[in-house]
């Protein structure tokens, strides 16, 4: 097929020029930089006529970024650090007792689980 393009001086000359310093023809470039401006529009039409279901597997499949990650070891060293100061401020004479502390915090998460099983039966998700 054939169109003819009738471009304003100055981007002519452009192309022109970038064409020679390529040597190449100025209608194949042309033709190239369309291509490659059309199909960049394509993908982000594309991109925002995704579905929900389809954004999220994209998600999914992206890797995981390593400036995401975080030490949980840590984080729970901090954290038995803090209770403790803070329940031995209450009562000195009473230490933190960290067995106990997870034992009830095994028993609240039990717990958590059996309400979200129950609400998704209830919903009928299974």
């Amino acid at each position: 097929m054939t169109i003819t393009i009738t471009l304003p001086d100055f981007l002519a000359v452009r192309l022109q020029r970038e064409a020679q310093a390529l040597q190449r023809s100025a209608e194949d470039l042309a033709v190239e930089l369309l291509d490659k401006a059309l199909e960049a529009k394509q993908q982000d039409d594309d991109r925002f006529h995704l579905t929900p279901e389809e954004v999220v597997a994209k998600i999914k499949a992206l890797p995981p970024n390593p400036a995401n990650q975080f030490d949980m070891k840590a984080m729970m060293a901090g954290l038995a650090d803090y209770l403790e100061k803070s329940i031995a401020s209450e009562d000195p004479n009473e230490p933190f007792d960290q067995e106990e502390w997870q034992r009830q915090w095994n028993a609240i998460e039990a717990e958590m689980k059996a309400v979200s099983r129950a609400n998704s039966i209830a919903e009928g998700r299974g």
